[in-house]
């Protein structure tokens, strides 16, 4: 069986500027790149979840999720941390509303429940 976890934050008192959210995630070791490769939803996707994985300076990504974000589009990027490899992929039209997926090598507990508080 299939479980699927996420949880909403609202940031828009920090910043709302979706890029400087993601600069303080990886801060705290959540890195948008991993094997020197950056996952993301390209500009103009029309909603249709069409990840890329390509080999992207941090100013090539801040720029396609800036141009996504003025355009109104839903930006996203996955997230690794640094030392646990589980992941998870953040999409945002603003930062009042961040949508965290946890959906690569969810930490669980027993019964297969997600460990929110992990996160």
């Amino acid at each position: 069986m299939s479980r699927e976890a996420y949880f909403i934050i609202d940031c828009s008192l920090y910043s709302d500027d979706i890029c400087r959210i993601i600069s303080a995630l990886n801060s705290i070791g959540w890195k948008y790149s991993a094997n020197s490769q950056s996952e993301y939803l390209p500009l103009h996707d029309n909603d249709s979840f069409d990840w890329k994985k390509d080999r992207l300076s941090d100013d090539e990504l801040f720029s396609v999720i800036s141009e996504k974000q003025q355009a109104g589009e839903l930006c996203g990027v996955v997230l690794y941390h640094q030392e646990t490899g589980r992941g998870v992929a953040l999409l945002a039209r603003n930062t009042k509303e961040i949508m965290i997926n946890i959906n690569i090598n969810r930490k669980t507990l027993q019964g297969d429940f997600t460990d929110l508080s992990w996160y």
